[in-house]
């Protein structure tokens, strides 16, 4: 009696945790929330990631809870990414930052020459990153998609042993 007390408490409680991840929902959706939260996480335009993922969450109706907590948890991993996505989309573009670029960025002065030399700079800075995100953030999150899923998968099947479990020692 205290065996079966114990499966039931156990089932009951990794069924809160897999609901309570998953939103209710089956696991590829919810995979799909998870990856869509990190590719948009991690988008190198700061400040657009939010929109992103919630135009994202409605869309595909997606559990909005998660696509947005993993937005905010990878957030760091985003202005880590800055840098490295401008090294990666430079060669396609062919522009490099150079002394001269930052210290105009640093002077500003207010002259409309000095004021569109810059705004070309963080246009092409802003292209350059665009394009080393759309090398490596689909594939990353492709493949985080595919882990999530097994992931989510294997839990759902472990409590659904376990409830196939309790009905048949009640039986």
């Amino acid at each position: 009696m205290q065996n079966q007390t114990k499966t039931n408490l156990r089932y009951r409680l990794k069924s809160l945790v897999n609901t309570f991840v998953t939103g209710g929902m089956e696991p590829s959706k919810a995979s799909l929330s998870i990856s869509l939260g990190f590719l948009w996480g991690v988008f190198p335009l700061v400040g657009t990631s939010a929109v992103l993922c919630t135009a994202s969450s409605l869309f595909f109706r997606l559990n909005m809870a998660i696509i947005q907590a993993v937005n905010y948890i990878v957030y760091p991993i985003q202005l880590a990414l800055l840098l490295p996505y401008f090294y990666i989309g430079a060669p396609f573009t062919g522009f490099t930052i150079n002394g001269t670029s930052i210290d105009k960025i640093g002077e500003f002065s207010f002259s409309l020459n000095s004021l569109a030399e810059i705004s070309g700079d963080l246009l092409f800075i802003a292209i350059n990153m665009l394009l080393g995100w759309l090398l490596l953030a689909p594939l990353a999150s492709f493949i985080i998609y595919l882990v999530s899923k097994r992931v989510l998968t294997s839990r759902q099947s472990k409590v659904g042993v376990i409830d196939n479990n309790d009905h048949n020692s009640k039986s």
